[in-house]
């Protein structure tokens, strides 16, 4: 019988259950700057832009080209770095935003060491752990509320839109103002394969934003930091001399980095400014200046263009992406598997091949937020598929559980396949991806969000 076609992934190989046949990946070169650039840094809190690209910063301001920096959050809810810092819990709402506050002023002290004006840094002040949860779910309707502050809108007057709702839809109108009215060639933005919510969170919205002014300004080159992950940076402490290299789980198969190397001076005011954040210094001494080092980092993570291949070829293990630890660093490897993304006739088709499988299903989550020009991104479904231990599947569009045709669910060894028609996401050009798994053997695992592309002949 001839076999139907498949549009399938090459996704990323990374975290390959005993062992991966990939080879590491090869750098894709340095990162240069030149006289005609205009740089943005995205930063999920304030120190990310430090630790992630505050040699990119140096440069930037000595070399005097157009410099901007974005602060998503104040990171007003990291309450343990709060209570070493003031040795006692920080928890009444004033007190928490009051947090928020030192943290911008450290972030302009940081800034200051490091060249930057005043003028150069934009704080949007939305809620610290709630970005990612607003793209997914808080787009119209009542917006997020803060778990720690309590409010529903922006609190601080320091911020580009002051009182402005918790929605997804807020946060990317500032962003696609920014883009706009400075129309950056270099974009430096927090990983998304990044353990931390905020910094998954935010390169979700730039593509977004991107996406919807990409016929107003020239495109630009994005260049993602990571920051959280499990045994990274090893060494842990400041070794100024040692290279800073990718997880060894993420330097495998079609991952690219590229560096940017630094010299001994703007090590050291690197390290200057990450020692300006005293308030999170101070719980955790050896981890924030471990990103004072010879080297940034950058990834490059291209949307996965879905083509035509017989089924066969998505058998490889190779084509698939390991589930990756979201919460905090584990002892150990997690037995994790391989998500193959794939497309059979007008569905997107999810694979999940996990060895011992039937430790897996606490709940498998897949995340599928489409996109298309022509329809406002907050009026597109934002779809979680709940798959649960006995093979069946609950689908919620954003809160709400809803009843939708055309869902399938079948097993076969260690093989979860997930069947979606694309009519459901509104025919989509992109899709943006993530699975999450649950064990009832270990902690959760994730994947990073990928972006998955429809060609248009295929999408229509």
């Amino acid at each position: 019988m001839k076999r139907r076609p498949l549009i399938a992934v090459c996704l990323v190989a990374a975290l390959a259950l005993g062992g991966s046949r990939s080879a590491p990946a090869a750098d894709d070169g340095p990162v240069q700057l030149t006289a005609r650039d205009r740089v943005l840094v995205l930063a999920p809190h304030p120190d990310d832009e430090t630790i992630g690209a505050g040699g990119i910063i140096q440069a930037a301001a000595r070399m005097k080209i157009p410099l901007k920096i974005v602060y998503l959050t104040n990171g007003d809810s990291n309450e343990v770095a709060f209570l070493v810092y003031k040795k006692r819990p920080v928890l009444r709402r004033d007190a928490v935003l009051a947090m928020g506050e030192m943290r911008r002023v450290e972030a302009v002290k940081a800034m200051t060491l490091l060249g930057v004006r005043r003028d150069q840094l934009v704080f949007l002040g939305y809620p610290d752990g709630g970005t990612l949860m607003m793209f997914n779910r808080y787009w119209d309707g009542p917006s997020y509320k803060g778990v720690l502050t309590r409010v529903r809108s922006v609190p601080y007057p320091e911020a580009k839109s002051f009182r402005a709702p918790y929605t997804g839809q807020h946060v990317l109108n500032d962003l696609k103002d920014i883009l706009t009215e400075f129309r950056p060639t270099k974009i430096f933005v927090s990983h998304p394969a990044d353990t931390n919510v905020d910094h998954r969170a935010l390169p979700l919205y730039l593509r977004v934003a991107l996406w919807d002014v990409e016929e107003r300004i020239s495109r630009p080159e994005i260049y993602p930091y990571l920051v959280h992950h499990r045994n990274f940076p090893d060494p842990r402490g400041y070794w100024p001399q040692k290279p800073l290299d990718p997880p060894p789980e993420m330097d495998r198969g079609s991952q690219r980095w590229r560096r940017f190397p630094l010299p001994s001076t703007d090590v050291e005011r690197k390290f200057s400014a990450v020692m300006a954040y005293r308030s999170q210094v101070s719980y955790n001494p050896n981890y924030l200046v471990s990103f004072a080092r010879g080297n940034e980092l950058f990834g490059r993570y291209p949307p996965i263009v879905l083509r035509p291949v017989e089924e066969s070829a998505v058998t490889d293990g190779d084509n698939g992406t390991a589930l990756e630890h979201e919460s905090a660093p584990a002892q150990g490897r997690p037995e994790a598997g391989t998500v193959i993304y794939a497309r059979r006739g007008d569905s997107v088709v999810i694979t999940l091949r996990i060895p011992g499988i039937g430790g897996l299903l606490n709940g498998a989550n897949i995340f599928l937020n489409g996109y298309r020009r022509d329809v406002p991104f907050g009026d597109m479904p934002k779809y979680r598929i709940h798959v649960r231990r006995g093979g069946t599947a609950k689908v919620y569009n954003r809160h709400n559980p809803v009843m939708v045709e055309g869902v399938t669910v079948t097993r076969q060894g260690n093989d979860l396949t997930v069947t979606v028609p694309l009519d459901i996401l509104e025919r989509p050009e992109y899709i943006l991806a993530c699975v999450r798994g649950g064990r009832t053997d270990g902690p959760d695992t994730a994947t990073a969000w990928r972006v998955l592309e429809i060609p248009d002949h295929e999408r229509r």
